[in-house]
């Protein structure tokens, strides 16, 4: 009634004892539902008759292993590719065993939703492996893909430590019902009393980077603690506080906003008090005034030394440049991190 089962023995031409790809077993029903399992190997050629699996290097071809697929095209593919294992000379006995270099476990349903767990290219040590998770946005055809491209979660190992990749090809989107973690560089072999130390990389970076806009709302408390804090902007920072005055819309109070005063070193060596153009900070109506009898910016050292930092502050333009040398570095980071996965 058009059900096949197929049971082949079939040797590759001058190899009469080598287990070609099609020497396998194949249960195919009218429908299209197919069973194959594949003794594809492409070494182990023994001409003697007697001969066994020690006639040379015996390696598993890229058909080895077991295949299913449905009627709507959904497969299951277990490969054994490259694996050092081959069944004796035209006999039964064969032993699985996992030696592998390009194994592979892959499940995809007919639209191309897939998961592919990759044993590259060891199955004893940690080399490459990796589990990846895809969804390809298809467009409204096979060939028309999606704009915004695949979303793909990849759990990539590496001797040297691996990484997590995950791409929305879309918007990305994390919700909990209770509070949310990021710990950075910190892991077993952090001394419990020194959480700069890091883990076993060292103290690690957060880098993120973002085309367009970035928001941040708090309710109660909001902190943020640095041995240096760089805040640059191309046009202007404000940092404001309060609801003391009508905005012109008349909707609802908002901030006293009012520029800061610089102290600006000028080219003939002296220096000046200016209000910024760039820079805006706030107070409210009840704010004390301050005469500019008060300001001692031209007196010299005014304020005496710290009893806690000894006097030392530190040079702020060696700050400021280690903190682009830093972004500049991490930037780079980000960037072959992806050009790696691609």
């Amino acid at each position: 009634h058009g059900h096949q089962m197929i049971m082949s023995d079939i040797e590759p031409d001058k190899k009469p004892a080598l287990r070609g790809n099609e020497n396998l077993i194949k249960i195919l029903t009218a429908t299209g539902n197919k069973i194959e399992m594949n003794d594809d190997t492409i070494t182990c050629d023994c001409a003697c008759p007697d001969c066994k699996c020690d006639c040379g290097v015996p390696l598993a071809g890229p058909k080895r292993g077991i295949e299913l697929q449905s009627t709507s095209n959904h497969v299951i593919q277990m490969i054994d590719e490259n694996n050092k294992q081959c069944s004796p000379n035209r006999s039964e006995g064969g032993i699985p065993k996992n030696e592998a270099t390009d194994a592979f476990i892959k499940i995809r349903t007919g639209y191309g939703l897939e998961i592919h767990m990759g044993d590259d290219h060891s199955q004893k040590h940690c080399q490459q492996q990796y589990i990846q998770i895809l969804a390809p946005q298809k467009g409204q055809n096979d060939e028309e893909g999606a704009c915004c491209g695949p979303h793909i979660i990849r759990l990539q190992e590496s001797p040297t430590c691996g990484y997590i990749f995950v791409r929305a090809g879309g918007d990305y989107m994390c919700m909990t019902e209770g509070d949310h973690y990021t710990i950075v560089g910190v892991g077993e072999s952090t001394p419990p009393d020194d959480f700069c130390a890091g883990g076993c990389l060292g103290p690690r970076n957060w880098l993120t980077a973002v085309s367009k806009h970035s928001m941040h709302w708090s309710c109660n408390f909001y902190f943020n603690k640095a041995e240096i804090h760089t805040f640059l902007a191309d046009k202007f920072i404000f940092l404001l506080a309060g609801k003391d005055c009508p905005p012109p819309s008349g909707i609802e109070c908002g901030p006293c906003v009012g520029p800061v005063l610089i102290l600006r070193p000028g080219e003939d060596g002296t220096s000046r008090v200016v209000a910024s153009d760039r820079v805006f900070g706030s107070a409210s109506p009840e704010a004390p005034c301050v005469s500019l009898f008060q300001l001692t910016a031209f007196s010299g050292k005014c304020g005496g030394s710290s009893p806690c930092s000894n006097g030392v502050i530190g040079n702020p333009d060696e700050a400021r440049q280690e903190v682009i040398n830093e972004g500049n570095a991490g930037r780079g980071e980000v960037d072959n991190r992806i050009d790696e996965f691609f």
